[in-house]
Formats: structure tokens, C-alpha cells, sequence
């Protein structure tokens, strides 16, 4: 019973799940587009960890600015949490139903 859900051909039941692990356009371009937002997302993301170091070196004790640097460097932080569980998630959908979607 456990094996019932990889033992079902989606391919049978939904016609374009045929057609997507071929190589068309479609697909290539998702996976570049994807490894692109991947890429940007992390750059974007250890930018803003520096810029809320600056904010702290250069809050000269100011508790708001003090604040505003720690809050930058906690959302980017989350940002990059949220980026690797999309990352993993992507992964475990590939491996779940035997699909390459990206990379």
C-alpha cells in the first residue's frame, strides 16, 4: 500500500505529463530560468547580510539603526532558509514522481 503512489503512470491519466521529460522548449527554458532566480536570490540575499552589517557598525549606538541592521540581516536570513527549502522541495518533487524538472 505504501508503494502505491510511485507505482501510478500520471502520464495515462494526464496527456501532457507525456510530452514534458522530452527535451522542448518548455523545459530547458524553465530549468535556466530556475537556476538563474537561484543564483540572483542568493547574491540579493549575502548583499543584504552586508548591508545589515553596515547598518550595525555604522548605528553609533542608535537603538533604531541598531535595530534596523539586525532585522535586515534577520529577513535575509530567512530569505536564504526559504531559498534552500524551494531548492530541496524542487529536489524532492524530482525524486517522488522520477521527473527532471531543473537540473
Amino acid at each position: 500500500m505504501n508503494n502505491l503512489i510511485s507505482q501510478v503512470d500520471i502520464g495515462k491519466f494526464f496527456s501532457p505529463a507525456k510530452k514534458f521529460p522530452n527535451e522542448t522548449f518548455l523545459g530547458p527554458t524553465v530549468k535556466d530560468l530556475y537556476n538563474i532566480a537561484i543564483f540572483f536570490a542568493f547574491i540579493i540575499a549575502f548583499i543584504l547580510i552586508i548591508w545589515g552589517g553596515i547598518k550595525l557598525i555604522t548605528a553609533s549606538g542608535d537603538p533604531k539603526a541598531v535595530e534596523a541592521g539586525r532585522k535586515t540581516i534577520t529577513f535575509a536570513i530567512v530569505g536564504l532558509i526559504l531559498i534552500i527549502a524551494a531548492y530541496f522541495i524542487v529536489f524532492i518533487v524530482q525524486k517522488i514522481t522520477g521527473l527532471v524538472v531543473v537540473g
